[in-house]
């Protein structure tokens, strides 16, 4: 996951992308998932209260991330729903509710569905 923070600079030596308007310094881009890792369907919102947190899957997983100040550090990914017996948790997103609560939802995808070959057992 890779998070640019829209802050253009008058005179950068770094390429600007320009996408529906909005104008990205990519000097502010920054890496905040760790190295190699697989990153699917990533969120993020700004609680009440400051702060930034992102959820995504990888290789099957809800993972989430943290951020107090800004952007500028976040914590190492958490694990909040795990990949079993080949269902894997997916296309997490996060909502707050109006007390402060942060939920994070997700959906279960059963591999076998996904490859074509749907479960019997259930009737549509």
């Amino acid at each position: 996951m890779l998070l640019m923070i829209n802050k253009v600079k008058q005179q950068s030596s770094k390429p600007v992308i320009r996408n529906s308007g909005i104008v990205w310094d990519t000097a502010t881009l920054k890496r905040i998932t760790p190295p190699n890792s697989s990153v699917f369907y990533p969120r993020m919102m700004q609680s009440k209260n400051g702060l930034l947190m992102g959820v995504y899957t990888s290789t099957g997983n809800v993972v989430s991330i943290r951020s107090m100040d800004g952007g500028r550090n976040w914590t190492f990914p958490k694990l909040i729903a795990v990949r079993r017996n080949k269902v894997n948790m997916d296309t997490p997103d996060l909502i707050q509710l109006k007390d402060g609560t942060i939920i994070i939802c997700y959906s279960s995808r059963p591999q076998r569905a996904l490859r074509g070959n749907p479960d019997s057992t259930k009737k549509v």
